[in-house]
């Protein structure tokens, strides 16, 4: 039986606790910011809010910050949160001033993270935070609708829109938490064969854009006898329409609201799919990729397109076994609502 270390840090990164447990089962969805539950043996102190870090021998395979914790007579049940969920926060900040620049997106994500985290509120800061922006990309289209925004949202539409991903490590050694804001775009993609025989499962979940919203007429609500119709550039049959309608601000024109409104509503991600590829846990040629990596996945002849936005590891009486997870679509009932923001 696979074990793994589970180490225990508090807010300052002073060591709290430790235990050997039996390899869990692992859960890292980007999109949905999903919860991996481990199960110490005994009764333990562990706190909320406290770090826990993963590894397998040398191997770190999670890390993330205790936001559950249950115990009976024998064991303690411990519910992890993925490092980057520390960022699913509210901020306030006037779209406008974004939307009429749209100038190094990675930037403005990493001044929201500041402001919130490393301001003068010292119970709100993250000690040891350290967010690095490597490239700059401007004229990202995020369609801010007010000026409350809900970070995670902005960032599941940085990498939907731009391969925008951000990643998220901390070093109990020398106390800091670093994030990363990369543009993913530019990495080489990597090629996978889904019918080779190390593949031991497959799912493909893919959508076109037949039946996709191509038409949107926009009303104005202050004046509802304004009003605009878009339609696709590649406008065709079947015809989908959404109807809306939008406050026009001081400073603003019912064009430029409604023709962003229109963008919103007919936005295509660039991988409208979800691909799972399943290897062996000890499969050497298993790509090691990070979240965002560009792929092109061949199967039956075919090309696919995606990036990779997670990761499971499981294990079962036949072995470990480690699920690369593709694409911006969730097929899940419950992710499918989060995406929506109806959890």
């Amino acid at each position: 039986m696979e074990t793994y270390k589970a180490e225990f840090f508090d807010r300052n990164f002073n060591f709290t606790f430790f235990s050997v447990i039996a390899a869990p089962e692992i859960v890292f969805d980007y999109l949905t910011l999903d919860k991996t539950s481990i199960i110490l043996p005994g009764v333990a102190d562990i706190s909320r809010g406290w770090y826990c870090h993963l590894t397998q021998g040398a191997h770190v395979v999670y890390q993330g910050f205790v936001s559950g914790v249950d115990t009976d007579r024998s064991t303690t049940t411990v519910h992890l949160s993925p490092l980057i969920a520390l960022f699913e926060f509210e901020f306030f900040y006037n779209r406008k001033n974004y939307n009429n620049n749209k100038t190094d997106l990675e930037g403005w994500l990493r001044s929201a993270i500041l402001h919130v985290f490393a301001a003068s509120d010292s119970v709100q800061n993250i000690p040891g935070l350290n967010v690095l922006v490597p490239t700059h990309t401007d004229g990202v289209d995020l369609n801010l609708k007010d000026n409350i925004h809900a970070f995670w949202d902005l960032a599941r539409k940085a990498i939907e829109s731009a391969k925008i991903a951000i990643s998220c490590e901390f070093d109990p050694m020398d106390k800091t938490i670093t994030a990363v804001i990369r543009n993913m775009s530019a990495m080489n993609e990597l090629t996978i064969e889904a019918d080779l025989q190390n593949v031991t499962e497959q799912k493909f979940t893919l959508r076109d854009t037949w039946g996709s919203v191509n038409k949107v007429i926009i009303y104005n609500a202050d004046n509802l006898s304004q009003s605009q119709t878009f339609t696709a550039s590649d406008y065709a049959a079947p015809v989908v329409q959404r109807i809306a309608e939008v406050t026009v601000e001081e400073g603003e024109t019912f064009a430029n609201v409604a023709r962003e409104k229109s963008a919103e509503l007919m936005r295509k991600a660039d991988f409208e799919n979800l691909i799972e590829l399943t290897f062996r846990a000890n499969d050497g040629i298993i790509p090691d990729m990070q979240i965002g990596q560009p792929v092109r996945i061949l199967k039956d002849g075919k090309t696919y397109h995606s990036i990779l936005t997670g990761t499971t590891r499981k294990n079962t009486e036949n072995g470990g076994f480690v699920t690369l997870i593709f694409g911006g679509v969730r097929v899940d009932l419950t992710k499918r609502l989060k995406l929506k923001g109806a959890l």
